[in-house]
Order: structure tokens, then sequence, then C-alpha cells
């Protein structure tokens, strides 16, 4: 059987190859060892024993099982001006479980949340139900602006409480991880949102923008104002609308702040947003690592704190 087992990986190894080449294999590192995803995935034909048969299909809709968890890939959680907007569940087997909703980076203009499934995954592992949202994108050039990605994951987190019955989720549990731009709309949920009123339990953000004011790098002030679409010179509200750092009260969630020393977003992003939180008395943790690593790059070695600190202020 061992044998079979080897053959069969080699096999599988080989076709990936033969499709996608070598850039597009699965960085096993990444994986908490002691967290791992069961090896055999099972296609679920979403019959009458699917927890969500009875919801709205997606094209590309499918569903995964394994020992530990059942994965909805391609749910519709919103469909503004007709434009489907997907999110991949991942939900722990068996129990009612706290949520976390999972928000990719890419500077507001590109990404998608099939970068973040070894954090949708590792959740599930981990005994949360996990969201991993895509939203409305602002390519350059383009009339997509803020706040319609702020709009989209408030969209999905209501979407989330509004089912949280039928994906086995408590819906007075529900935290928020972000990486980059998603940890700057994590950050903005934790905050109160798009209306300033719903807020989440708990936030993680990656190397997230708090005060898109104060960015000091060509990549990130060229990404912020095209996201926010007109100068901070001439529609300066927008910018700070859009920053967390200035919408922090006593009732903002608490935050896990993670940023290498040298990478891509500046470190006062996250030192800031800390100080910030210290003057409201929001309870947070600041984690600096050294180096250049940049949100998911440094995912595998900031994981366990991340999982303490979901499991503080969420339970599992």
């Amino acid at each position: 059987m061992r044998r079979l087992a080897f053959v069969v990986v080699c096999s599988v190894v080989l076709l990936a190859v033969a499709i996608g080449g070598l850039g597009h294999f699965v960085d096993l590192s990444r994986f908490n060892p002691s967290k791992s995803v069961a090896a055999a995935e099972t296609p679920v034909s979403g019959g009458a024993g699917s927890l969500i048969g009875a919801l709205p299909r997606s094209p590309g809709y499918s569903e995964t099982s394994t020992e530990i968890m059942t994965v909805y890939h391609n749910v519709t959680y919103a469909s503004p001006d007709g434009e489907p907007l997907l999110l991949d569940a991942y939900i722990p087997n068996g129990g009612v479980h706290p949520a976390v909703i999972v928000i990719h980076g890419g500077g507001w203009t590109y990404g998608d949340k099939q970068e973040l499934a070894f954090e949708g995954e590792n959740l599930a592992a981990a005994g949360f139900g996990a969201f991993v949202v895509n939203y409305r994108l602002a390519p350059p050039n383009g009339d997509v602006h803020a706040p319609v990605a702020l709009h989209d994951v408030s969209t999905a987190l209501d979407w989330v409480r509004d089912n949280a019955a039928t994906y086995r989720i408590d819906a007075d549990r529900v935290g928020v991880l972000g990486n980059s731009a998603g940890g700057n709309l994590a950050m903005m949920l934790g905050v109160g949102g798009a209306n300033d009123t719903d807020h989440v339990n708990a936030v993680v953000s990656y190397s997230g923008q708090s005060n898109l004011l104060t960015l000091s790098t060509r990549h990130t002030t060229h990404a912020a104002l095209n996201y926010i679409g007109c100068a901070a010179t001439t529609c300066r509200a927008v910018w700070i609308a859009n920053s967390p750092i200035d919408h922090c009260t006593p009732a903002t969630a608490p935050m896990l702040l993670v940023n290498s020393t040298d990478e891509l977003m500046p470190l006062d992003q996250a030192t800031d947003m800390a100080a910030r939180l210290q003057q409201v008395g929001v309870p947070h943790e600041l984690k600096v690592l050294k180096g250049k690593k940049h949100a998911s790059e440094f995912a595998n070695e900031v994981w366990p704190e991340t999982l303490d600190f979901l499991n503080q202020y969420l339970g599992s």
C-alpha cells in the first residue's frame, strides 16, 4: 500500500509539472505541520446531504471534503451590479465554531482568494470556520475606487453572520485576518466597517496599511492613490475615511499587528497603529520580524501567535 501511495503521489506531481510548471507548486513548508490537512479530498455531490444544497450556486462551485473539514469553493456572497463576489468556506466537521474572514492583498488592484488557501485550510484545521473572500478590485485607470472594497468585505461579514447556522459557526464570534491591502480592510472591519458600527471580534493584520496619509514609499503611495482615486490634496477626507488609525475608539476590536523591519510596508504603519490602540485602551499585540518578508511570506513564522491570539478572543 505504501508503494502504491508513493506511485500515485509521484504521478500527481508529474502531472502538475506538465500542466502548470514548477511555479504552481504549493509550498508545503508553509503548512503548520501540527495542523496539516487530511491527505485525501473527496468531491461532494451537493445533494440532499450537502450543507448548502439550498443556496444559490456559482459558476465553478464545488465541494470537497477531508477527514477534518469540508471546503465549499466559489460560493456567491453578493452580486453588485450583477458581478458575483465569491468566497471559499473552510468548515471544520462537526460542532459549532468561531469564524474568521480572510482577506487577500495585492494593493487593492489584484489578487485572489486562492492565494490564502493556506490560511483557510489551517484555520479550519485549528477549529475555526474560515471564509476566504474576493472583493472588487481597483485596476489602474478604472472606475472602481474606495470604499468599494470595504463595502464588499463588510457585506461578506454580514453574509457570514446571516448564514451562521448553515455553516455551523457562531455569529457572535467572528474575527478577520488580512494581508497587505487585506490587512487594511481587516483593520477597517475592526474599527466598524463600512458603517462605523459593525465591529468584528478580533483582527489579525499582516503588513496592513493603517494610515494612508503617511505611506512613505513610491509603491505604497501609488497603490493608495490608485485605490482612493484622487490625490490627498483634493480629497483628504476620503484618505482619512479609509485609514483605520483615524477611527479607533474603545469599541475597536482587539488587534494583532505583524510587520517586518525592512519590508514593502513601512514599519511605522504597524507601530503607529499599535500606539493609537494603546492610546484608546484597545487590547493589541505588535509582532515585529527582522528582515524583508511581507504579509503571507511570513505567515508560517507567526502562525502559532496568530492562532493563540484568535483563540484568546474568539475561542475555538
